[in-house]
This record gives structure tokens, C-alpha cells and sequence, in this order.
């Protein structure tokens, strides 16, 4: 997967026909057409309905959510596939925001690779009808920038409402058991992340400590702000690992 920043498009941050139709024409332009055809015949779990998964957080305690495979039936095959070959095994929550969510899936646990498979983004903006609101304990699909198929493994639940997110990412379920955790984990120690260079630092007005990046070099050299756009507090200071992800069924 290229390089690339796998963020919500957030000021504080920087953040076709049916779905799962097997029929559709246009597979090709937004995802591998054998990794479709995985999803919908080669999975061990009965994804058609509601599928009950379950996140072991390192420390933390275990997040019980309910996945709806009737409103976002590729991001929830996804999921599960993943569960399923323990892609999530030893990974982390790389991105904590109190009072908006907590992300996790990245396999460099920086937020800019995921998996090798990208899927369509089933949401409104992209012609998708999903009507899951993104409410405090929803999980939804973070994405690539502008491009609405980019959606990979990487995921957040939202501690907040964020409504505002609607129509623009993939929500996919809801915490079932578990949002204490959700809440312990949003109130981890975090240090600055500057998505500009991957720099990860301690400072008092959270402009990058690299002086390779444009945002110091910019701040420093002609007074520009940056830091509202690249770096932001939520890198935790002691990793938050998942240690499993269950399907409960």
C-alpha cells in the first residue's frame, strides 16, 4: 500500500447501485475483484445480518460491538476478514482524540499504511445508502485523504457524537459492552504527531521539533501556523495494543 496519510479530514486534524450486490459492474474501479469475490463467498462467518465481534485492548479490558452487515455489508466482510486471519493481532491505537475517538488498525502504527486490500467507501458521498449516524460508540472506516475508496483496515470508534461525519465515512456498528474502555483509552497521555513527517515529539506550541519539516521550517523561517493543519496531540505516549480482535458470531 503507497505511503500515504490515512486520516479523518479534520480541521484539528489537518480528516453505483445496491451494496453488496454481487452483480455490480464497476467492482474493478474501486477494489480488487478477487478480493470482493473473498469477501462475499470465502469468509467463516455468516455475515448477511448482525455479527457480534469483540476488541482485546492490552491493559485495557475487551470492547464488545455489534457489526451491521445489512448497512455496510463490503466494510463489515472487511472487518471480519480481517478478525478472521488475525490481521489486528499486536497492533495499536495510534490516534486518541478526547471528545471525538480513538483509531487503530495501522500496520506501521503511525496511521500511513493499513492492509493490502482497499474497499469501495459505503457511505452517501460516495453513492452508498447507509443511514448509521456517527454517534458516541459507533465504528467507522478512517480513509486516504480525498479518495472515498481508500478505506483499508484502519478504524476508529467515535467517543464523542460526531455527526458531522456523516455521509463521508463508512460507519459500520456500534459498542455494544465496553465504552469504559473506550473512555479510559481516549484519556491516555498523548504526544504531538506531525502527519507532515511522522515526527512524534513533546512541545509547548506543538509545532514540529524536526527541523527537516516544512512545518518548522515554516514556523521558524516566516511565522506561518502549520500546526493547526499537521500536528495534533494524539499520539499516545505508551502504546495501546490490541491484542485480539474476536468474532463472536
Amino acid at each position: 500500500m503507497k505511503r500515504a496519510i490515512v486520516v479523518l479530514l479534520l480541521s484539528v486534524g489537518m480528516l453505483l447501485v445496491g451494496c453488496g450486490d454481487a452483480s455490480e459492474e464497476n467492482i474493478d474501479l474501486y477494489m480488487s475483484r478477487d478480493y470482493y469475490n473473498t469477501l462475499m463467498n470465502g469468509l467463516e462467518t455468516d455475515c448477511s445480518g448482525t455479527v457480534n465481534v469483540r476488541i482485546n485492548v492490552q491493559d485495557y479490558g475487551s470492547i464488545d460491538l455489534e457489526l451491521y452487515g445489512d448497512k455496510a455489508p463490503i466494510t463489515v466482510r472487511n472487518f471480519v476478514y480481517l478478525a478472521e486471519h488475525d490481521f489486528y493481532d499486536g497492533l495499536t491505537f495510534h490516534r486518541v482524540i478526547p471528545g471525538f475517538m480513538i483509531q487503530g488498525g495501522s500496520t506501521d502504527g503511525l496511521g500511513y499504511e493499513g492492509s493490502e486490500n482497499t474497499i469501495k467507501g459505503e457511505f452517501s458521498a460516495n453513492d452508498v445508502d447507509n443511514d448509521i449516524s456517527h454517534e458516541r460508540g459507533v465504528i467507522s472506516m478512517a480513509r486516504t485523504g480525498q479518495s472515498k475508496d481508500s478505506a483499508s483496515s484502519q478504524f476508529f470508534i467515535c467517543q464523542a457524537d460526531s455527526t458531522y461525519l456523516d455521509g463521508s465515512y463508512a460507519a459500520f456498528g456500534r459498542v455494544t459492552d465496553g465504552m469504559d474502555v473506550v473512555d479510559a483509552i481516549s484519556e491516555a497521555e498523548c504526544q504531538y504527531f506531525c502527519s507532515a513527517c511522522g515526527n512524534i515529539f513533546s512541545s509547548d506550541d506543538g509545532i514540529c521539533t524536526n527541523t527537516s519539516c516544512i512545518v518548522h521550517t515554516a514556523w521558524t523561517e516566516s511565522g506561518t501556523d502549520y500546526s493547526n493543519t499537521y500536528c495534533e496531540k494524539s499520539s499516545p505516549v505508551d502504546k495501546i495494543v490490541i491484542s485480539s480482535v474476536e468474532v463472536l458470531g
